[in-house]
């Protein structure tokens, strides 16, 4: 696809951005790219941020101990 660049730069197709809401425009090597940032509300990015509910408070450091200690039981 071609497109002339106007005073006011250059119209980009909607459906060449179907679905994105907001776009970061970056100029590399000579190239003018258009790079789709993320929805703040996808529920995506919420995923492992409380994945388990435990009393446990250091999960994460101990994790190795507590599997081994629940596999060996």
């Amino acid at each position: 696809m071609k497109a002339i660049v106007k005073k006011d730069g250059v119209l980009v197709p909607k459906e060449m951005l179907q679905g994105i809401k907001e776009v970061e425009i970056v100029k590399e090597g000579g190239r003018i790219i258009l790079l789709p940032l993320p929805n703040a509300n996808d529920p995506l990015f919420k995923l492992g941020t409380e994945p388990v509910k435990t009393d446990t408070t250091d999960g994460a450091t101990q994790h190795d101990l507590y599997l081994y200690k629940n596999n060996n039981e």
